[in-house]
């Protein structure tokens, strides 16, 4: 399995931690690719793909 983990484009986003918990995740042998913005484009293709669509939400939103 390949994981995606879309980011947004707000100003003030701390990506530290995740990208920290991204590598950790790669260097145990992982998949993953990593994606900002284009949100409408990707939830389409998962639809028309038959790929389930699983939104993690920070705390801060």
């Amino acid at each position: 399995m390949i994981g995606v983990v879309k980011i947004g484009g707000a100003e003030g986003n701390e990506l530290g931690s995740l990208m920290s918990e991204l590598a950790t995740r790669v260097a145990d042998g992982e998949k993953w690719v990593l994606v900002h913005g284009a949100s409408g484009i990707m939830d389409r293709l998962c639809r028309e793909r038959g790929v389930e669509i699983r939104m993690v939400t920070s705390p801060s939103g």
